[in-house]
């Protein structure tokens, strides 16, 4: 009996034509003979020229204000001095610098508003007073970061119960790494200013503004809390608000 022939089987090949190549693929025919290595520079340089565009921009200071006044209208060129608490004097080198840091800093707010200051060398009394305070807090995690046990597993008894470290049989000490990181610090910010009549030691206004957030550039955000201090001054809105300052990144 003789056996059937065996027919030679056609691979088929499916071809695409131009017109049936869909038009999501055709974008992506030029990169079709761009090797792996290029291919990767080219997607880290469009990811990097996206986080540098979103961090062009301006940042917000965000302070919890609050304020209380008990003038009508605002100072024509009025003068004023500052006055320091007993607890701001006979400071050491390091907060002497930043206490003037932080007049400076004031004294170009209170510029804005219509205040000039007293010159001490001129012996004549300054029409107000203005005391200026401030607390400055580092902080290892903010609010809403997990805490140390989350970030590090080996805590929790990956390793040894109670222990970081494990003991070789040669006797080297290996420590757990930290893992996955650490969070970044968080600040925590507060600036008060009084101002009081010379005349009868009457506080005539009370402001002060609380900052928390991750920024670490005193020069930067105090100069933004100072204005969110003074806001809408010498009327401000009565009781505490919150007031956002914009400046540049």
């Amino acid at each position: 009996m003789r056996l059937a022939q065996a027919l030679p089987v056609k691979t088929l090949q499916p071809k695409l034509s131009a017109s049936s190549e869909s038009g999501f693929l055709k974008r992506f025919r030029p990169l079709a003979g761009i090797s792996i290595a290029r291919a990767a520079i080219i997607f880290i340089a469009i990811i990097s020229s996206g986080l540098l565009t979103a961090c062009s921009g301006l940042r917000i200071v965000d302070s919890q204000v609050a304020a209380f006044s008990k003038l009508d209208a605002l100072p024509a060129a009025s003068s004023w001095r500052f006055e320091r608490l007993p607890s701001q004097q006979n400071l050491s080198d390091s907060q002497a610098t930043r206490q003037f840091k932080l007049e400076t800093m004031a004294a170009q707010e209170l510029a804005k508003l219509g205040f000039k200051p007293q010159p001490e060398t001129t012996g004549a009394a300054a029409k107000y007073s203005v005391q200026l305070s401030a607390r400055f807090q580092r902080l290892d995690r903010g609010p809403f970061d997990p805490t140390f046990d989350a970030w590090y597993p080996y805590h929790q008894g990956w390793l040894l119960p109670g222990r970081d470290y494990v003991v070789t049989g040669s006797g080297r000490v290996i420590y757990a790494p930290v893992f996955p990181y650490l969070p970044p610090p968080w600040f925590v910010r507060e600036v008060g200013l009084i101002i009081r009549d010379t005349a009868d030691s009457r506080v005539v206004y009370e402001t002060q503004a609380r900052h928390e957030g991750r920024w670490a550039d005193d020069e930067a955000v105090l100069p933004a809390m100072l204005t969110a201090a003074l806001k809408d001054f010498p009327k401000p809105p009565q009781g505490k608000r919150l007031v956002n300052i914009e400046i540049p990144r």
